[in-house]
């Protein structure tokens, strides 16, 4: 099943503008989002900054002070450079499903 929906997902990324795929290889050993997952949202209203949502079991934490929500930025963009490009993603994900 695992192999399946990987590669649905594949599909659809590779060609599907509004979605960019991308892949952390565990080589690349530690990252800031290891300890948990968050999303940064974004406003198209300039007077309303960014958030942070960070979803748990059973909770929720949502963070708007700016200073705060920067930490969570850099953080992403730290992510993102470490990840695989799109592209390469897809291949690995790929792989991975012709592997299971």
């Amino acid at each position: 099943m695992w192999a399946w929906s990987a590669s649905a997902l594949c599909c659809r990324a590779a060609t599907a503008a509004n979605i960019k795929l991308q892949v952390v290889p565990f080589k690349a050993g530690y990252h800031p989002a290891m300890v948990g997952s968050f999303t940064v949202l974004g406003f198209e209203d300039p007077k309303v900054g960014p958030i942070v949502h960070i979803g748990a079991l059973g909770s929720a934490t949502v963070i708007d002070d700016q200073q705060r929500v920067r930490i969570y930025e850099e953080a992403w963009t730290d992510l993102m450079g470490t990840a695989a490009s799109h592209d390469r993603s897809i291949t690995m994900i790929r792989q991975a499903a012709k592997e299971m």
